[in-house]
């Protein structure tokens, strides 16, 4: 699949950050040190007129990890 100015890695997935954002129980865990990957910078400045986002990523394991722990 051919996108301008995107890159595929693999026939159909990019490596593109996704922006999520949570809110309600278990949301807070989004923000533990532990589990944010890092800070995509240059993403936030997009994003500064919209959010107070700072550019912290988690892995899309981690995702699942928080909502599981979150279902009792």
């Amino acid at each position: 699949m051919n996108c301008p100015k995107r890159f595929f890695h693999s026939g159909g997935h990019t490596n593109q950050l996704v922006p999520l954002w949570a809110i309600g129980r278990g949301s807070e865990m989004f923000r533990a040190t532990e589990i944010v990957d890092g800070k995509d910078v240059k993403a936030a400045e997009v994003y500064k007129t919209l959010t107070d986002w700072d550019g912290s990523y988690v892995d899309n394991t981690d995702i699942f990890t928080v909502m599981k722990s979150q279902l009792n």
